[in-house]
């Protein structure tokens, strides 16, 4: 139909992001939970190939 396929890993990346809210909404501290979920998303997982 025209359509490029899609970006998978940035659409990937976005559906993580777009779910951050209700990770860190149920947190007793919400921030150290926000700085942790976008140092995964940065770097990865400690030990990962």
């Amino acid at each position: 139909m025209g359509r490029s396929s899609p970006n998978r890993p940035g659409s990937s990346a976005v559906r993580h992001v777009l779910e951050i809210p209700q990770f860190v909404g149920v947190e007793p501290e919400p921030r150290a939970a926000l700085d942790a979920v976008f140092d995964l998303l940065e770097h990865g997982l400690p030990g990962a190939p």
